[in-house]
């Protein structure tokens, strides 16, 4: 993670670097180009449009440089997409949607046998609070399913809400510890 951060931080002063080289390097030719046209023994009118078209090639290239035509047209996902809800996928991830159709015992992000619903509607998905050996631990945003599967308790509500969970100062001579009722 350090080494993401770094890597982030140079890439930042990188670009701040071109770009201040960019600032300097525009006011010194936009100088030049005042200059030609202030100082020349020519006609006027022909190097106003030498300056113009100087001018205009200049914001053409900046124009070209700073838009970026990569980047394609992007849209939300549709309302009317059919979801199944895969309880456990085959890389372990619980309570995830897939596109109804591509259900696949290969493809890891899926599973063999999805639910004809998605997982916002599937009871076992609903998150909440699960509850270990009353209330010796509490896990915040469970799925119902792998709650119960794992011998908890699972409770609707934040951690805060369940009783169990809630945590208290407990003194025991000089010792003081945070912690809940268990």
């Amino acid at each position: 993670m350090y080494l993401k951060k770094k890597r982030k931080t140079g890439f930042i002063l990188i670009i701040s670097f071109v770009q201040i080289l960019l600032i300097i390097s525009i006011t010194i030719s936009f100088s030049y180009l005042i200059n030609q046209s202030s100082f020349s023994n020519n006609n006027s009118a022909t190097e106003y449009k030498i300056s113009s078209n100087s001018f205009e090639k200049l914001s053409r290239l900046l124009k070209g440089f700073l838009s970026v035509k990569q980047i394609g047209v992007v849209s939300a996902q549709e309302d009317d997409l059919n979801l199944n809800c895969c309880l456990e996928t085959n890389n372990g991830a619980i309570c995830q949607d897939i596109v109804s159709g591509f259900a696949s015992s290969e493809d890891q992000n899926s599973c063999e046998n999805p639910l004809p619903t998605s997982c916002k509607e599937a009871a076992l998905c609903i998150t909440g609070t699960c509850v270990y050996d009353e209330g010796l631990s509490c896990s915040a945003n469970s799925p119902r399913g792998e709650c119960e599967n794992k011998g908890g308790v699972w409770k609707s509500g934040t951690t805060s809400e369940v009783l169990e969970c809630q945590k208290g100062a407990c003194v025991l001579g000089r010792n003081i510890q945070l912690t809940t009722k268990k």
